[in-house]
């Protein structure tokens, strides 16, 4: 049975259950992987998942129950689990599921030809990361990947959504160390992700966590002072990026738990600073013709010159708040509509890598960050990996056992 089929006669199984609306979300996806562990190629893997989410609504009370047998008896048990939680639920006037909206296919999202992609070749591909990475012996790969995702997806409402997507993805992901006789460098990684097969370059993935590695040999201590750090996209991600995406979750808001809940239109960074999030980018990867919800995710302008001036909504939060979700709702068949962004975009400066570098006195550039940054506080404290000294404007040598320490939103 068609996926968009299958969801259709759901919701119509549910009705007739004593659903008064309900939502069918479709999830399927074959996975083949193929990984190395300590300079070795490990037998190569292939699974394939399907399963069905139901939600369902009973005079303002939701429930919620998932199934991976999507045979009728099965999903007739899962619609009966569903209603009885709701029935057992207190009542919201929120929980409601969205009015369709007009949905337009995202361009780039699916490789027909990857999705045809053999062990074998992703066999090939690991085997060519692998051996670029050792042209040098002192590099050791302690574990890496080369992976190929291949969903489908579709979702029906008792509103008249109907939807059906698929896409494709693919990752090569590579942690290693270099060990020159008692020297040991630290960890470091490097990785690419996209929609297309061929797009993704072993041999340029594994040159450059080789060269991360190398270049981190000979790391020195150095003593304690407070001084600027740069920090490239890896350890961004982790020190600045994740505690903004909490901060603007409007669920998080709602709850009290955002630093930033009552900081709409209000500047909560520096005016350099720009985020965006946009899920209808042709060819990226977290781009989507629709959210968990079947809405359209529209482009936001989270941050603009430092001014905060939307968060991140689904049909929940929004309707708490009187406004219509901004088509943010993620999560997949196993669980409820939670909110979280798609294509999480900080915007380039116009200050190049090495006008920073050639800007600072004494500072630490941060290739890689190992620690805690707590979202709620803002406050952070971990160790430096990757890590190398900057003194008159210039990289002076890679340093070791150092930690930084400071709070993330004083940062912005």
């Amino acid at each position: 049975m068609e996926e968009k089929e299958l969801c259709l006669k759901t919701l119509e199984t549910g009705k007739k259950q004593g659903a008064q609306d309900i939502e069918v979300y479709y999830n399927h996806r074959k996975k083949m992987e193929v990984s190395i562990e300590n300079n070795d190629i490990q037998v190569p893997k292939a699974d394939i998942y399907q399963g069905l989410g139901i939600r369902v609504f009973v005079e303002g009370k939701m429930g919620f129950a998932s199934t991976n047998v999507l045979e009728e008896s099965s999903i007739k048990e899962t619609i009966d689990r569903a209603l009885s939680i709701a029935k057992n639920s207190a009542v919201d006037p929120n929980n409601q599921l969205p009015e369709p909206v007009e949905l337009e296919a995202v361009q780039g999202i699916y490789d027909e030809e990857g999705a045809q992609l053999a062990l074998e070749k992703l066999i090939d591909k690991s085997r060519l990361f692998l051996e670029t990475a050792r042209e040098d012996k002192r590099v050791v790969i302690e574990s890496a990947s080369f992976s190929g995702d291949v969903m489908c997806r579709a979702m029906a409402s008792s509103k008249g959504i109907s939807a059906q997507e698929e896409k494709t993805m693919f990752v090569n992901m590579g942690i290693g160390f270099a060990r020159d006789g008692d020297d040991l460098s630290s960890f470091d990684m490097e990785y690419q992700v996209d929609c297309h097969a061929e797009k993704i370059d072993p041999v340029q993935n594994a040159r450059k966590l080789k060269e991360k590695v190398i270049n981190c040999l000979g790391a020195e201590s150095t003593k304690s002072f407070q001084g600027d750090i740069i920090l490239t996209p890896f350890s961004a991600v982790n020190l600045i990026l994740t505690p903004i995406v909490f901060a603007v979750n409007a669920d998080n808001v709602q709850n009290g738990l955002s630093p930033w809940k009552d900081q709409l239109n209000k500047k909560v960074g520096a005016s350099i600073l720009r985020i965006m999030d946009n899920g209808s980018m042709p060819q990226a990867p977290g781009s989507r013709k629709f959210d968990r919800e079947g809405l359209a995710p529209r482009p936001v302008d989270i941050i603009e010159e430092g001014v905060l001036l939307e968060y991140l909504h689904n049909n929940y939060t929004a309707l708490k708040e009187g406004i219509k979700s901004n088509g943010h709702a993620s999560g997949n068949d196993q669980s409820p509509p939670s909110v979280g962004p798609t294509n999480f975009i900080i915007a380039p400066g116009e200050i190049f890598f090495e006008e920073m570098i050639g800007g600072i006195d004494r500072g630490i550039l941060v290739n890689r960050y190992s620690g805690s940054a707590d979202p709620v506080s803002g406050d952070f404290s971990g160790v430096v990996k990757g890590g190398h000294l900057i003194e008159g404007g210039k990289l002076v040598k890679p340093v070791k056992e150092v930690m930084i320490a400071g709070n993330v939103y004083d940062i912005l």
